[in-house]
C-alpha cells in the first residue's frame, strides 16, 4: 500500500475498501499507475478538489460520482447502491464548461 493511501486511511479520509476500489479503477481506467505526485493528490482530495467532468458526461453519472466522493466516508453510497443507480441511470447529457469544478 502506498504511504499516502495509508495516511489517508488512518486519518479516515478513505476506507480500505475504497483504497482497493481505487487501485482497481486506476489499473483499468488509466492503463496502469501514473501518479507523479501522490502526496499532492492526497492533499487536493482532502481539501475537496475533484476531477472536472468531461463534456457530455451524463447528469446521473455525475451525481453518482459526486455522492461517491462525499467528504464524509460514512455518507458515501455502498457499491451495491452505486450499481443499482447505474442500472437505472438515464443517459441525459449535460455539456459543461471546462472551467467548472464539482
Amino acid at each position: 500500500m502506498s504511504n499516502w493511501f495509508k495516511v489517508a486511511i488512518e486519518q479516515k479520509y478513505i476506507t480500505s475498501f475504497e483504497y482497493d476500489s481505487f487501485q482497481n479503477w486506476e489499473e483499468i481506467g488509466r492503463g496502469g499507475s501514473d501518479i507523479s505526485d501522490p502526496t499532492g493528490i492526497t492533499l487536493q482530495v482532502i481539501n475537496g478538489k475533484r476531477e472536472i467532468p468531461v463534456n457530455g458526461t451524463p447528469v446521473d453519472f455525475m451525481n453518482i460520482y459526486c455522492d461517491a466522493w462525499n467528504g464524509d466516508p460514512n455518507l458515501r453510497p455502498s457499491i451495491v447502491k452505486i450499481r443499482d443507480k447505474l442500472k437505472n441511470m438515464r443517459m441525459t447529457m449535460l455539456m459543461i464548461a471546462s472551467k467548472i469544478q464539482i
